[in-house]
């Protein structure tokens, strides 16, 4: 009887450890699942840093070069303007 006891008691924890097994697979799956939603989130939102900071340079330059062309066409009317004088 007391064999009888200790070989139910092994099954027992065979199936408790089986059923801890599964559970601690379904954790780690449901966290892997969590960290990939996080990386493309942050994937997602560095790109739309990258692009916001992309568009401003290029906002930025091409203002610059507006100003620069602006100076340099008054600079030509100036110097135009000095030498048709003599």
């Amino acid at each position: 009887a007391g064999e009888a006891f200790v070989q139910s008691l092994w099954q027992e924890i065979g199936t408790l450890s089986s059923v801890v097994m599964a559970l601690a697979a379904l954790a780690a799956l449901v966290y892997a699942h969590l960290q990939i939603g996080e990386g493309r989130r942050a994937e997602r939102r560095a790109d739309a840093n990258e692009l916001w900071r992309e568009t401003l340079r290029l906002g930025l330059t091409v203002r610059g070069n507006e100003r620069r062309k602006a100076s340099v066409s008054l600079s030509d009317a100036v110097v135009a303007g000095s030498f048709s004088n003599l």
